[in-house]
């Protein structure tokens, strides 16, 4: 099943480039580029917009996020990782 950023990185594809996504969802393309490169994180606005303007489920794609962030709180605090979760 692909993941959000999975999706994102079709829709660009689909799009032709960054630029015309970010333009088209109101936000800047620096910003749609760090959430492609894993440096930002998805925003619930985003999400949102992604919805609205490209059907992408928002609830999925917060899910996603929260799962992400609490990946990284685990491996930045020494938190075991789960073998399920790995």
């Amino acid at each position: 099943m692909p993941t959000p950023l999975d999706q994102l990185a079709r829709l660009i594809r689909r799009e032709g480039s960054q630029k015309a996504v970010a333009e088209a969802l109101g936000i800047s393309q620096r910003y749609l580029s760090d959430v492609v490169l894993g440096k930002s994180g998805f925003s619930a606005s985003l999400a949102h917009k992604l919805e609205k303007s490209y059907g992408l489920d928002a609830r999925k794609v917060m899910r996603f996020q929260a799962d992400q962030d609490w990946k990284r709180y685990r491996e930045r605090n020494g938190i075991p990782v789960p073998k399920r979760d790995a």
